[in-house]
């Protein structure tokens, strides 16, 4: 998307191991792609896919995830489920902010 985030993208963690979704593309057969998280990593929003009502903001949490930070500590974020684009989308999480401060 043109104006999506530089350096944020949904993840998954999927029969041991990271993956992210780059969208459903046609051109790629396979939009999942694997990942190795780096001590950078910071997990900002949490889905349970299972119960789209349960989702929420990590701010304020401070725990690891399969090798990933879950949480930080403060920042400017703002999330919007179901919502992408500016209109509802079910499934999608939307977002604006400039900056978190890690744990």
């Amino acid at each position: 998307h043109g104006s999506g985030a530089e350096h944020l993208i949904g993840v998954r963690y999927v029969d041991g191991k990271w993956v992210f979704d780059c969208g459903s593309w046609p051109e790629i057969p396979n939009p999942e792609f694997e990942f190795t998280p780096t001590s950078t990593d910071v997990l900002v929003y949490y889905v349970d896919f299972a119960d789209g009502s349960n989702s929420r903001s990590l701010q304020g949490e401070n725990s690891i995830l399969y090798g990933i930070q879950m949480g930080y500590h403060f920042g400017d974020f703002h999330f919007y489920p179901n919502m992408w684009n500016g209109r509802r989308n079910d499934g999608e999480v939307a977002m604006r902010g400039s900056f978190f401060v890690p744990q």
